[in-house]
């Protein structure tokens, strides 16, 4: 909470030593600043702690990339705790780059996480550090989703052996075991990082919920996955997935879904895709706890039909 990632410094290639008396002096540093600081603080406390260095999916990472190694650098921690070794890193528990601008926010996602879940984003020089039974090899790093921290804190678990990047037809699914009192919701990006609208749907069950992916045309698109609590003011990144889609026939859109579709876990059972013009249309819908349901029909003029 008293030391900023130096940003400005990272980009104009201007950073510090990383010694322990400029971090403390200029309250700023990068991961090595972080990482020293933190050993240090540990030695003083008696806690033994030792520097990590290798891979991260931290500055630069492409979800759609060839992630070459050399290029995502960064140092992190394992300390002792009654004799076993756990994860810890400072500095991406400090705050996250947002919009071209490191913002602090203290959090507690890299503190202690589970190795097999720390191994989705970081990649150690050793591999003794990645605290697992079997390490892994560097190609199946590669070949492991993108999931941050967060996707764990907030207890997400995908449901199926998914690849960084998948391949897919027109169509594709991804289904996400989602806690009670979480939200999450999609956003699909193509490879030039435009949104594009109204190709994503949930459909939410008790405990879970199914994402439904329509691929307007043959290339490369991110699956984004977004969460909060309710009452959060905004929604945090939890994961990147990326799919090679070869598309034979695009379908239509999905219908355009609100805050509080995902909100009431409603499960929209019919239209899935919208409808060319026509004069009849069968709605079926399951929304947990609604004592009614109606469809709005008009814009200036408005008219409920209670279902």
């Amino acid at each position: 909470t008293h030391i900023a990632y130096d940003l400005p410094g990272l980009v104009s290639g201007e950073v510090g030593g990383g010694g322990l008396d400029e971090t403390l002096r200029t309250g700023k540093a990068v991961c090595d600043g972080y990482a020293r600081l933190f050993v240090r603080m540990c030695q003083l406390a008696g806690i033994e702690a030792r520097m990590v260095s290798g891979y991260a999916r931290g500055l630069g990472f492409e979800p759609l990339g060839s992630e070459p190694l050399e290029e995502g650098a960064h140092s992190w921690n394992v300390v002792r705790i009654d004799g076993e070794w756990r994860l810890v890193d400072t500095t991406w528990d400090a705050g996250r780059v947002t919009g071209g601008e490191w913002v602090r926010r203290y959090g507690t996602d890299y503190l202690f996480p589970d190795p097999a879940a720390f191994v989705h984003s970081h990649l150690p020089a050793d591999p003794q550090w990645q605290l697992l039974d079997e390490p892994l090899t560097t190609e199946q790093f590669h070949d492991l989703p993108d999931l941050k921290g967060e996707f764990f804190s907030f207890g997400l678990e995908l449901e199926d052996d998914t690849p960084r990047i998948g391949r897919a037809t027109d169509r594709t699914s991804i289904q996400v075991q989602v806690p009670q009192g979480v939200e999450l919701i999609p956003h699909l990006e193509n490879a030039q990082g435009d949104v594009v609208e109204g190709h994503t749907f949930e459909a939410w069950g008790d405990q879970d919920v199914t994402i439904d992916v329509a691929f307007p045309e043959t290339g490369e698109y991110v699956v984004g996955l977004y969460a909060r609590h309710p009452g959060d003011a905004q929604y945090m990144e939890v994961a990147s997935l990326g799919f090679h889609a070869e598309v034979d026939r695009a379908r239509g859109t999905f219908p355009l879904t609100y805050s509080e579709f995902t909100e009431h876990r409603c499960d929209l059972i019919q239209p899935k895709q919208l409808p060319p013009r026509t004069r009849r249309l069968t709605f079926a819908i399951r929304v947990p706890d609604a004592e009614a349901v109606s469809v709005v029909i008009g814009t200036e003029v408005q008219r409920w039909v209670r279902l």
